[in-house]
């Protein structure tokens, strides 16, 4: 809580929007001004604030939190007009459609306009206290934050260096870190403890933690003393999530069935139990329980 800028990334599915999501619920309880950020063609916080679009714009969602879904040509251009102060040069030069059409194509601008934005926002312009970005899968990630060293190495000259040094400068402060997402599921391990030494080698962000999500409480018995009640309490809290999961199913099943009258007609529509955690390779055991009752 004591960052301004902090990166969520980990290997797609995991629940990484989610943590990114919880975590400036988080910082806004304190009374922490966020600003939650996404790289994304189609929102994915945006619904978990019960909101359908997400575009270049702050908008406040919630007390203390605000959602931007950043694109980079409108990086561009804020870092052309409100950085440079050159609204008229942009105006007549980049906002031609050829020039927008070359800017696209050049390699690694989309990537150092994108960090730049959160330099910008978190150095030079601050009006948040925070800002959390919930950032590519893993592969993509890696590529983003290594791109300022690759145009450094490139041997390119002018302001553009001074710009990139700047953004390298900010991704290496203590106030700006990044935390890796998993689940725990054995490839999903695997390649966490293969993939965050790379990044940690790579990436001018340090990397201060891996957050296993979806991780079930141990048993009572094996608690320490004290942690009794804390599980009791994770128990009701799963009861009502299987609750709630249950009716959500029954809804889906029962317009599952509404069709079989219809547009599934002499289809049959079969279920499968819910086992939780399935062992690859599947087990002959476990194939014979997933489609007990099933008629397959």
């Amino acid at each position: 809580m004591d960052l301004k800028f902090l990166s969520v990334t980990g290997k797609g599915g995991v629940g990484k929007t989610t943590i990114a999501a919880a975590i400036a619920c988080a910082a806004a309880a304190q009374g922490k001004k966020v600003l939650l950020a996404e790289w994304s063609s189609q929102t994915q916080i945006g619904p978990l604030f019960g909101v359908s679009s997400v575009v270049h714009e702050e908008v406040q969602v919630a007390r203390n939190v605000s959602l931007i879904n950043l694109n980079p040509r409108n990086c561009f251009k804020e870092y052309v007009v409100d950085h440079l102060g050159l609204k008229s040069l942009y105006d007549k030069v980049f906002d031609h459609r050829l020039v927008k059409s070359f800017l696209e194509a050049m390699p690694g601008l989309a990537e150092t306009m994108l960090l730049g934005r959160f330099y910008y926002s978190v150095v030079l312009a601050p009006r948040f206290d925070l800002i959390i970005f919930d950032a590519p899968a893993s592969g993509h990630y890696l590529q983003l934050l290594t791109t300022p060293q690759a145009i450094l190495g490139a041997g390119v000259v002018g302001p553009l260096v001074r710009e990139v040094e700047n953004i390298q400068n900010f991704l290496r402060a203590e106030t700006s870190s990044s935390i890796y997402v998993c689940i725990p599921e054995p490839l999903v391990i695997s390649e966490t403890i293969d993939f965050v030494p790379k990044i940690q080698g790579k990436s001018p962000l340090k990397m201060s933690a891996v957050l296993l999500n979806r991780a079930a409480v141990a048993a009572t018995d094996s608690l320490s003393p004290g942690q009794g009640e804390a599980a009791a309490s994770h128990h009701k809290v799963l009861a009502s999530y299987f609750e709630h999961k249950v009716q959500r199913e029954s809804v889906a099943t029962g317009l599952l069935h509404d069709a079989q009258k219809k547009e599934l007609a002499g289809i049959d529509v079969l279920t499968a139990p819910e086992l939780g955690a399935i062992e690859e390779p599947l087990s002959e055991m476990q194939a014979g329980q997933l489609l007990r009752g099933t008629g397959a």
